[in-house]
């Protein structure tokens, strides 16, 4: 009678312990989808100076390529990019 109580009793917290490992198991699945979400978005606004950097790097004629003042235009440009880019994240909840 005793061993029967003690299995049934260590069957239910075997099942107790499976059902908080899936739990702790979610939680931190659910932390990491985080993390991961704002590191694209990270990624996402970081590429835009990246690629104005590298279509201004090609040797070809660009706009303002013969202004005095184009590097402080194409980067004051290139921060409001990214600056809209992280308003638009922020606003639809990416970043």
């Amino acid at each position: 009678m005793e061993t029967k109580q003690a299995v049934t009793s260590a069957t239910i917290h075997l099942r107790l312990v499976s059902q908080i490992t899936d739990t702790f198991s979610a939680i931190v699945s659910n932390n990491l989808n985080n993390v991961m979400k704002i590191l694209t978005s990270l990624t996402l606004v970081l590429t835009i100076p990246t690629i104005i950097g590298g279509i201004y790097g090609m040797n070809v004629s660009l706009p303002f390529a013969n202004s005095k003042g184009a590097f402080w235009l194409i980067a004051g440009g290139t921060v409001l990019l990214c600056v809209l880019a992280m308003r638009y994240l922020k606003k639809k909840n990416l970043l």
